[in-house]
């Protein structure tokens, strides 16, 4: 699976947590941290591809949450890179074309 370099960045800066802008089309998002904190990504990720409603979506990697509603960007494949909103079904509703454009949207109002 191959993870956007900004991505990588933001983890390795704020190891998840909220945002300085945390706001996406009006929504707060809260991105999943690493490691020991209160989730592992690494188990996180194994458990909602496996999971009955996301099983066919293994090539999404999913980084941050709103309100109970996952954000994922595609991490192999012609998609390669692109971020999309996972529904409580599975569905996925493209978002952005990247991670990069996922983050210049960020607001620090909820104003959308």
């Amino acid at each position: 699976m191959k993870v956007p370099k900004s991505y990588r960045s933001i983890i390795l800066e704020y190891n998840g947590g909220y945002p300085e802008r945390e706001y996406f089309r009006g929504f707060s998002i809260l991105f999943f941290p690493l490691g020991h904190l209160s989730l592992d990504l690494e188990k996180m990720v194994r458990v909602y591809q496996t999971s009955p409603t996301h099983k066919h979506l293994t090539d999404l990697f999913p980084f941050c949450d709103s309100s109970g509603t996952t954000f994922a960007f595609v991490g192999r494949g012609e998609d390669l890179g692109k971020v999309y909103w996972i529904d409580e079904t599975g569905e996925r509703t493209l978002v952005c074309d990247s991670f990069d454009a996922f983050i210049a949207e960020l607001k620090d109002t909820d104003e959308y």
